[in-house]
């Protein structure tokens, strides 16, 4: 697929996010071809608001907080004043993952896991899993654009031990398939949350799993701010694991509300649905044209 086709796809969520028709009178690809990009060589370690993200390889890259806006506001059809709700936006971290856009921390309190432990946890999943099914069919009905998913492409998992959740959906837009990947890493406030896109959407689940198992383990908390650095008197949340699954989700469920980049579009008056899945794809080879 070409990057027409793409920024095509993202230019509809222009449409419906900000109510302007982007992409009527000027050719995406051509805008997009108009900006030069300044990625810098992911070779040290980054402060990010709440922790420090390190790279796991050579050939890493990272975009400015300039860089990263302009791709959002000209290809995602974001407000500019959305754009403080990425923390860092990361390319080929790791040898199977394409882009890692890492949002600025959520702060609802600390998550506990006990919800985690319920007999009923599998059921709860399902129910999320349905919720999501119904939130595809209606921004199918509402894009005009057949999106549909056959299940769950990496299962929810929760590893206590390391603190974080994640799980990944492949899904069919309009005929091609995209995988979505959210991710939550918990410390002594909340949790932040990772949007990942893999370089091949043919790749397996194992190897998938472990290319985002990888990407987590390349952000630590600061000092004091792990999920172990808990004490007496700190907020607790009131939607534990179980919830934060809802909520990077974007669905309804019990106490949890849709959060991060989901949660900011909502705040503009969007429906749920339309932040239920999102046509993103690989962005490195197309964005840099292998200048770098």
């Amino acid at each position: 697929m070409t990057i027409r086709y793409y920024i095509g796809i993202i230019s509809v969520f222009a449409v419906i996010f900000t109510g302007q028709a982007c992409y009527a009178r000027q050719d995406p690809a051509s805008a997009a071809d108009e900006y030069q990009y300044s990625p810098v060589a992911f070779t040290q370690a980054l402060e990010l608001t709440r922790g420090v993200v390190a790279p796991a390889r050579e050939g890493g890259l990272y975009f400015n907080h300039d860089d990263a806006c302009h791709l959002a506001v000209a290809n995602w059809g974001w407000e500019k004043a959305s754009c403080d709700s990425v923390d860092k936006m990361l390319f080929s971290i790791t040898e199977a993952m394409d882009t890692v856009i890492i949002e600025q921390p959520n702060s609802d309190g600390y998550i506990t896991f006990d919800d985690w432990r319920k007999k009923d946890l599998n059921k709860q999943i399902d129910t999320i899993w349905n919720e999501l099914q119904s939130g595809l069919k209606s921004q199918s009905e509402n894009l005009g654009v057949t999106i549909t998913a056959e299940d769950w492409f990496i299962y929810p998992t929760l590893n206590a031990e390391k603190q974080y959740l994640y799980y990944a959906t492949k899904l069919n837009w309009d005929g091609e398939p995209t995988i979505n990947v959210k991710a939550s890493k918990f410390d002594r406030r909340g949790y932040v949350v990772f949007n990942m896109v893999p370089v091949d959407s043919r790749i397996s689940a194992e190897t998938l799993e472990a290319s985002v198992e990888e990407v987590l383990s390349t952000y630590q908390p600061k000092s004091m701010m792990a999920y172990s650095d808990i004490s007496e008197g700190d907020k607790i949340a009131a939607a534990g694991a179980v919830g934060v699954l809802a909520a990077l989700a974007g669905v309804k469920f019990g106490k949890a509300a849709a959060v991060g980049l989901g949660a900011l579009l909502l705040a503009l008056g969007k429906k749920l649905w339309i932040l239920i899945a999102l046509p993103l794809v690989a962005l490195k080879n197309r964005i840099f044209k292998k200048k770098v």
